[in-house]
């Protein structure tokens, strides 16, 4: 029997502040996100800008000189000749007779350019290495000048020769003389330019 209003659904009080709480929660994690130093903005925010520092000990020496190719044919030894030493490029590879006296296999002159100077190259082969070895014993005794640095070569940690740079004063340059193997190179070039090209020579 109706009393003349009926009592409310506990249920529906029950759903309403459900309701309630949903937009209210909503409503904080909008402020928290955009409001409050937040996720939201952190999400937004742009990439770091690159570090302008520049890695200079894995970047390339400034070089104003373009290397010259090889011609058709070149050999072994003339391909061995890197386009490239340092800020040096080679510009020109020619036969040579300077150490024809001790019969290597062949003999090349090879001219590197920086724009400022140039670095001239010796470079021959023999048929062994006692032969190099013996060819670059007898350019070592002979060579003039204030010692810069000497040492061995060493390939993959196993000796392959022996090197030696000397200084010159009159004139005022600089000789590199290294046996690699069955190979003998003689660099020269003005001031200490020897010293510094046999140290970026890749072999």
């Amino acid at each position: 029997m109706s009393t003349g209003q009926d009592k409310p659904d506990p249920r529906e009080h029950m759903g309403a502040r459900i309701v309630i709480v949903v937009v209210v929660a909503a409503i904080l994690v909008l402020i928290s996100a955009f409001i409050w130093p937040g996720w939201a903005h952190r999400k937004k925010e742009s990439a770091p800008a690159p570090s302008s520092q520049t890695q200079t000990s894995q970047s390339q020496p400034a070089r104003t000189v373009q290397y010259v190719p090889l011609p058709q044919g070149a050999t072994k030894l003339e391909q061995a000749m890197p386009n490239y030493v340092g800020s040096y490029a080679r510009v020109s590879v020619k036969a040579a007779t300077t150490w024809q006296k001790s019969y290597p296999i062949e003999e090349w002159v090879v001219t590197y350019d920086n724009g400022k100077s140039d670095i001239t190259l010796l470079a021959a082969q023999w048929p062994l290495a006692g032969n190099a070895a013996g060819e670059y014993a007898s350019l070592s005794s002979a060579l003039q000048g204030t010692s810069l640095s000497s040492g061995k070569v060493t390939v993959s940690g196993q000796q392959t020769g022996s090197f030696e740079v000397k200084k010159q004063d009159k004139p005022s340059q600089s000789t590199a003389l290294w046996q690699n193997s069955t190979c003998v190179f003689e660099a020269q070039g003005p001031g200490t330019s020897a010293q510094t090209f046999w140290q970026a020579f890749p072999f």
